[in-house]
């Protein structure tokens, strides 16, 4: 079954008070084929980042209710999706055992797809979370190995 994060679009929605448009607001999630275990949204709150089960990492767009990329990310599960703070880039990292570093592009609305910039490897089995320090210029990690 479709993978829905219930409790986030609940929050958004209703800090918009559009309660009314949850069943739409689910749907953005619902195209991954399993479980998203992370997502976050851009400073503006327009959109929508979700990694999954699947492999993939989407981006949706709450105002418009839709999604805008879906690309396969990672070799296996990803654990983590990170946007740096001006929205520049994307930390994911996943069961592959690595941290790739993404580059968007949201000028036209996150029109062109994301770029892969880097991929970070050092750990020996599963990478569980990411997180950038507060002056945006460092990585830390943890995993199970």
């Amino acid at each position: 079954a479709p993978s829905i994060m219930h409790g986030f679009f609940t929050q958004v929605v209703q800090s918009q008070g559009k309660a009314a448009v949850i069943k739409d607001q689910q749907w953005m999630l619902a195209n991954h084929t399993y479980e998203v275990y992370s997502c976050c949204s851009t400073r503006c709150s327009q959109y929508i980042i979700a990694g999954a089960r699947d492999m993939y990492i989407s981006i949706s767009s709450i105002r418009e209710l839709k999604q805008i990329h879906k690309w396969k990310a990672h070799d296996s599960t990803i654990m983590r999706v990170r946007l740096t703070a001006d929205d520049k880039f994307l930390i994911s990292c996943s069961f592959d055992q690595s941290i790739r570093v993404w580059s968007l592009d949201k000028s036209e609305g996150f029109t062109k797809q994301p770029e892969l910039v880097r991929t970070l490897r050092g750990h020996t089995n599963w990478v569980y979370d990411v997180i950038l320090s507060p002056c945006q210029n460092f990585i830390a990690s943890c995993g199970v190995d």
